[in-house]
């Protein structure tokens, strides 16, 4: 009997929470923490380029030039990053399994291997990596001490050091391809660049490239207040009339408000379904799947999404889920080559006489063709056209409504998409 109650004394040892165990859990969550930085660490050293960091540099983001700097020993941090991150995953796992165990007895191994691993997974890697992706300027600021701090571990670091020149010695050719050669091509051109190599034309080319390699869809968007969207209940006639009045040839759908994108529909469906002589139906019948995009997305990933799901419209998304905007394939493919105008699109000249002492001016006209026309004389500048002189006196893209006072003109920002300025009124101040 003496004997019963020593086994059931034991069996209520193994389930008491000691402050060790307490203690262990505390520790294996700080490792988590921590194996969550590296791995948004890893990320931006994997993916962020020489020429975005020295872009973000220029622009005073302090955090970009100190990550310049350790790009140069990219691939001894980026071991040294690695082999930190797995010695904080195993150790976190070990340490959970353990203490699982002296709670649980042996249905602690089942609850750490089921429960505690897929958990650990999520916070350290998961998360933290596709956050990164779709965050990298914000995530640089978190890389670049975790770098260091990775850096000073010395034994890690000498273990990395260690691994990376096996790797050379058993295959020294094989590199991070895809960093080797955007660094190559930046370099390549800037050399080019400095001896004018490419002439005027192929410069314009190179800085078309390098921006579109780091443009993000916010910076191209139609933004939530021009967008033009039909309601999931509208009458097909009536979305009709619409599509025909806006000229566009796809509309997005919502449900019970701009927030609640539902699908997007095709014109061409709303042309053919009312002249079918079928049954009045509503927009809601011809509703196809959308794209949703964050705002932070890449345009070349984008771009390539495009191409692989075969749309040409894609709804962006804000990162509480509401509807920031509206990006569509022309959109995008105009960052590399200019505006593109199609069949349908109203030809307007590009100085347009609205009445007495009132013009409407496409942003793109030169400044030598506006002093010409308007004898508008502008102050001497880096900028070619009326929009490259409003971009710089006002430190950005401006507003729709923003505007300036000179040379006794007014000028009036009209329309902005994205980070173009579109139109632009100038009138005559009176006296």
């Amino acid at each position: 009997m003496g004997r019963r109650v020593g086994v059931g004394c034991d069996r209520t040892d193994a389930h008491t929470v000691t402050l060790l165990d307490v203690a262990a859990l505390l520790a294996a969550g700080l490792l988590a923490v921590a194996s969550a930085f590296l791995a948004v660490a890893d990320t931006v050293f994997t993916q962020v380029t020489r020429v975005r960091a020295e872009q973000l540099a220029e622009d005073g983001d302090r955090a970009a030039g100190a990550l310049r700097t350790q790009l140069e020993r990219r691939e001894e941090l980026l071991q040294t990053i690695l082999l930190l991150e797995l010695t904080c995953d195993v150790i976190a796992a070990g340490v959970v399994a353990l203490a699982v165990q002296r709670i649980a007895g042996p249905v602690g191994v089942v609850v750490a291997l089921f429960v505690g691993l897929p958990v650990l997974f999520l916070v350290a890697v998961a998360w933290p990596r596709t956050w990164a992706h779709e965050n990298l300027d914000r995530a640089i600021r978190i890389a670049v001490p975790a770098a260091r701090t990775a850096s000073w571990i010395l034994p890690v670091r000498l273990g990395a050091v260690a691994v990376l020149a096996i790797v050379r010695r058993v295959a020294p050719e094989r590199e991070s391809t895809r960093t080797a050669s955007e660094d190559t091509f930046a370099a390549v051109a800037g050399s080019a660049l400095e001896v004018d190599a490419l002439g005027e034309e192929g410069s314009d080319l190179i800085d078309t490239l390098v921006a579109f390699g780091s443009a993000e869809v916010r910076d191209v968007m139609i933004p939530r207040p021009d967008m033009i969207a039909l309601g999931a209940a509208t009458p097909l006639d009536d979305a009709v009339r619409t599509a025909v009045d806006e000229g566009y040839s796809r509309f997005p759908v919502t449900g019970e408000g701009i927030d609640d994108v539902v699908g997007i529909v095709f014109a061409k469906d709303l042309v053919r379904a009312a002249l079918g002589g079928g049954p009045p139906g509503t927009v809601a019948d011809l509703t196809r799947p959308a794209l949703f995009v964050p705002e932070s997305k890449r345009l070349a990933a984008l771009l390539t999404e495009m191409q692989q799901q075969k749309m040409h419209l894609a709804v962006v998304v804000d990162e509480y889920g509401g509807t920031a905007g509206l990006i569509s394939l022309e959109d995008v493919l105009e960052e590399l080559v200019g505006d593109i105008a199609d069949e349908f699109d109203e030809e307007r000249p590009d100085i347009e006489h609205l009445g007495t002492d009132r013009v409407r001016v496409a942003a793109g006209v030169p400044v030598d063709d506006l002093d010409e026309e308007l004898r508008l004389d502008l102050p001497d500048g880096e900028w070619e056209t009326l929009g490259g002189f409003l971009i710089d006196h006002f430190g950005g893209v401006p507003r729709s409504g923003d505007q300036v006072v000179l040379d006794g003109r007014r000028i009036i920002v009209e329309r902005v998409i994205g980070r173009r300025i579109r139109s632009v009124v100038i009138e005559r101040v009176s006296a």
